[in-house]
Order: structure tokens, then sequence, then C-alpha cells
């Protein structure tokens, strides 16, 4: 059985020893043929990653520089909205009396008389005037930080190409010589 069986010219055929000895030849070329595969695909995943982790990072500055259109948007809204308030309180505030056709404002020819009424507006202007300069400082903020992250993506994006053509002009047997 390990051996096999003798044959006419007197050899041996069969057996568990050439069974083993067959397989074990298959196993080799299979191994081979994996060793070729994983080459290839591991030189096409090399040749990849740069690219795809440039392309990663100029999307995720992308994402980041689009995040803050919201915020922007909101911010300048709550500014002019806050400034449209002031602008009301202010017209308020002046007109003491309003008719069809007549508007009496406030009279404010002392110095007392426009100290008192500047007083009394204090309470409602100071916290929309802080609003006001809360929004724009925010909105300046976030438009900063896009035109940051806008400027990342725009770096990102052709470093990989830059790179790809710098290798271009330098051959590696160039690269080889110069050592």
């Amino acid at each position: 059985d390990v051996f096999g069986k003798k044959n006419e010219g007197g050899d041996f055929e069969g057996g568990l020893r050439d069974e083993i000895i067959a397989r074990k030849k298959h196993l080799d070329d299979f191994k081979e043929q994996q060793e070729v595969k994983y080459k290839a695909l591991n030189d096409e995943i090399e040749s990849l990653l740069p690219g795809a982790t440039s392309a990663g990072l100029a999307t995720a500055y992308f994402d980041l520089k689009e995040s803050f259109n919201t915020p922007i948007k909101n911010y300048t809204r709550l500014f002019y909205a806050s400034i449209g308030c002031l602008m009301i309180i202010s017209l308020i505030s002046v007109t003491q009396e309003v008719g069809w056709l007549t508007i009496k404002f406030v009279d404010v020819s002392s110095f007392s008389k426009l100290a008192s009424n500047i007083l009394y507006k204090l309470p409602m202007v100071l916290p929309i005037l802080w609003l006001a300069i809360f929004a724009s400082k925010r909105r300046s903020e976030a438009l900063r930080l896009q035109q940051e992250y806008s400027h990342k993506e725009a770096v990102a994006k052709p470093y990989q190409k830059f790179r790809t053509q710098l290798e271009a002009l330098n051959p590696p047997s160039e690269k080889k010589k110069k050592k």
C-alpha cells in the first residue's frame, strides 16, 4: 500500500508514496500561483494607496468645508435680524405719537431728556447689540474656517498628480546612477 504495486517492468506504481509526492507537487504549484497573485494584488494596492489617501483627504476637507455652510447662513440671518430689531427699537423709541398724517418725535432738546431716553432704551438695546456682535464674530470665524478647509482641499487634490509627475521626470534608473 505504501510503495504501490510492481508493474511489468519491476518498478513500483501508485501507492501512498506516489500520492504524497503528487500532492506535494500540486501544493508547490498552487503555492507559486498564489505568490504571483499576491504580489500582483499587493503591487496594485501599493500603487493605489497614495492616490487614495490624498483623494480621501481632499474629500474629508471638502466635507468639512461644506459643513460650515449652514452655520454661516444661520449666523448671517441672526445678525441681520438683530440689526433689524435694533432699527425697530430705535424707531419706536424716538416716536412719541403716530397719527394718520403726522408723526410726533420725542423731545430730546435738553441733555437730561436725551440721557433718560438712552437709559430707557439700554435694557432692550444692549442684549440685541451683544447678539449682533456675537453673530458677526461667529460668522467670521466659520467663514475663516471654511476658507482654510477650502485651501487644504485645493492643496490635497493635486498632491498625488504632482508626485507622479516628479517621479516621471526622474526615472528610477537615474536615481540608481546618482547613488
